[in-house]
Formats: structure tokens, C-alpha cells, sequence
């Protein structure tokens, strides 16, 4: 009597591993949505930051390179009080400070430009990569979801061949003693 479909330990075991395929599924559904939540308010604000920078406004990039700047700022009062206390008063003395303001207005120019060129690059990476993390354990759950689909289908359809079978041998013995009665 082959064809009567799995035994109750083949679906039992089956029913195991949709079980443990389920789980898995969605231990990955919820790490996907923890790694999403720790990483979106992160990217939120590196949004903002790099939205406003590419607005190109000075007052907006001003105010966000503005530690950059004091820095800038301070290292030219020191060089400035450097040039007081080592060289002579005078047009040498002049030049030296003039040079020093030239290069702080080129370094904070610079870091203005900079602040709004890379703010572009800055937001298609965001875009691209924001929460790569995430998209993946999603992909994860999918798969568990269907590895676990597939096993309950598997079943599912060898308990119908197991019937289907068993149906036929029936059909077949009514008709092979249908024919042994009508001779």
C-alpha cells in the first residue's frame, strides 16, 4: 500500500521546521525594524543637515560650520599675536597680519564651499545606503516566510498524493471486484 502520504512523524517534523522557519522569519522582521528605528532619527538629522547645507545659504552654512570657523579664527589671533611679538613694526609686520587675514578668508571660503559641494554626494548616500542594515533582515524574514511556505505547500501536497493514491487503489480493487463479480 504505497501512496499513503507521510507518516505522522514526517509531519510532525515538517510542521517543526515551518515552525522554526516561521520564527526565524520573524526574529528578522523584528531586527530589521529595531535597526530601523535606531538608525532613522541618525539619518533624519544628517537629512536636515545636508538639506539645508546644499540650499547654499551663508547665514544656514555660517551657523553650521561655525565651530569650524572659531577654530579657523583663533589659530589666526594666535598667528596674528605671533607676528606682533617677533617681528618690527612696520610694512613687513603689515603684510604678515594682511597675509594671515587672506589665508583665514580662504580657509573658511573653503569650508563654506566645501560644506555646500559635499552636501549633494553627502544626500545620494544617505538615499542609497540609508538603512542598508534593515533592508536586509527584510530580505531575511521574505525568505523564512517563504522557506516556510514551501514546507507547509510540501506537505500540504504529499498528503494529497498520499490520498490521491490511496483513492485510486480504492477505485481500482472496486473495479477489479466489479469485473470478479459481473463473470
Amino acid at each position: 500500500m504505497g501512496g499513503k502520504g507521510p507518516s505522522s512523524e514526517e509531519k510532525a517534523t515538517e510542521r517543526q521546521i515551518t515552525q522554526e522557519q516561521v520564527q526565524v522569519a520573524q526574529d528578522s522582521d523584528k531586527r530589521s525594524q529595531e535597526l530601523f528605528d535606531m538608525g532613522l532619527p541618525g539619518m533624519q538629522d544628517a537629512i536636515s543637515y545636508y538639506t539645508k547645507m546644499s540650499t547654499g545659504d551663508t547665514g544656514t552654512m555660517m551657523k553650521a560650520a561655525a565651530p569650524a570657523i572659531q577654530s579657523i579664527n583663533a589659530q589666526s589671533k594666535q598667528a596674528k599675536e605671533n607676528i606682533t611679538e617677533s617681528m618690527p613694526r612696520g610694512g613687513a609686520q603689515d603684510l604678515a597680519k594682511a597675509e594671515v587675514d587672506a589665508q583665514k578668508a580662504g580657509q573658511t571660503g573653503n569650508l563654506l564651499t566645501q560644506a555646500y559641494t559635499s552636501s549633494f554626494p553627502a544626500l545620494a548616500s544617505i538615499g542609497q545606503g540609508g538603512v542598508g542594515l534593515s533592508v536586509n533582515e527584510i530580505s531575511n524574514a521574505l525568505a523564512g516566510f517563504s522557506g516556510a511556505s514551501n514546507t507547509e505547500s510540501n506537505l500540504i501536497n504529499q498528503e494529497q498524493s498520499g490520498k490521491a493514491a490511496s483513492m485510486a487503489m480504492v477505485t481500482g480493487l472496486a473495479s477489479t471486484g466489479a469485473e470478479a463479480a459481473m463473470k
